[in-house]
């Protein structure tokens, strides 16, 4: 991704989305600790914005796992432009026990990471 972009990370139903900047012990752009359990009943489209101050690779999208037994829903995240709101690279589908629980983020590895 270009440095100085602005970025928003979109997710579908049910919670906030989650972007990692790095996989296998590099950074996390945004992680929840262990333990949390969600207090809302949305079933909308949510995001967080970001600004990309050096070029990253993005190798992992997450989402917040309410409980981290098993997603409750499946939760579709990506990664938009703010100017444009144009899909940067592919959305990922995240339900059940499928990628990794990081904290209380379950995090699905990318096909291509993002740069």
């Amino acid at each position: 991704m270009e440095q100085g972009g602005s970025l928003t990370i979109e997710a579908g139903s049910l919670a906030a989305g989650t972007v990692a900047a790095g996989a296998a012990g590099l950074p996390v752009a945004y992680e929840n600790e262990s333990g949390l359990n969600g207090n809302q009943n949305f079933s909308g489209s949510l995001g967080m914005e970001f600004t990309v101050n050096t070029a990253v690779t993005v190798y992992d999208l997450g989402a917040f796992d309410d409980g981290q037994a098993t997603m409750a829903a499946s939760i579709t995240v990506g990664i938009y432009n703010v100017s444009t709101e144009a899909l940067i690279g592919q959305l990922e589908t995240i339900s059940g026990t499928a990628g990794n629980q990081m904290g209380s983020d379950r995090f699905v590895t990318l096909a291509r990471p993002l740069r």
